[in-house]
């Protein structure tokens, strides 16, 4: 994404797919996409570039909390721009894999350790690229509360709220 402090907002897309059991227990699928357009020419004349970044793997529930999730993500990054004028060891268009292993810690919660290796890179220009990146990552499901918040009035649900008969 466009770095803190670069003096625009840029608006962000996407789309996500996800579907549970693949017909072995704990084997669930996923792909997503995301549009992030640049949000225009900012104060010292710098606009950086559309991206496109689009994703798909699965998950692998390894134990009662433990899972493993393989990903493939694909990265297209359009060539800045500085004064009008394209700045040449800008933009790319790569594929990292990316194996994670998260720890479920609670019932909306999970800790995950992910290495990012690259996978195939066209560069434009010279660029300094990193042969494999570790990273921490945390992550809510939203699911869960989002079954609650239907289930105090939502149109789906099944039980009559308090009160109610």
């Amino acid at each position: 994404g466009t770095p803190l402090g670069s003096g625009t907002v840029d608006p962000v897309f996407g789309a996500n797919f996800y579907r549970p059991s693949l017909g072995v227990q704990g084997l669930d699928a996923f792909a997503s996409i995301r549009q992030r357009l640049s949000g225009g020419t900012n104060k010292w004349g710098y606009r950086f570039g559309n991206e496109t970044q689009v994703s798909a793997g699965a998950t692998y529930l390894l134990r009662d909390r433990l899972r493993l999730t393989p990903r493939f993500t694909g990265y297209r990054i359009g060539k800045d721009h500085w004064l009008g004028n394209p700045v040449p060891e800008r933009g790319a268009r790569f594929v990292h894999f990316e194996p994670e292993l998260a720890w479920q810690f609670a019932s909306q919660f999970a800790l995950g350790a992910f290495y990012r290796v690259p996978v195939w890179m066209d560069l434009d220009g010279a660029q300094m690229v990193a042969g494999g990146t570790f990273g921490i990552a945390t992550s809510m499901d939203l699911g869960a509360l989002g079954s609650r918040l239907w289930s105090r009035g939502g149109p789906e649900r099944s039980t009559p709220a308090k009160g109610e008969r």
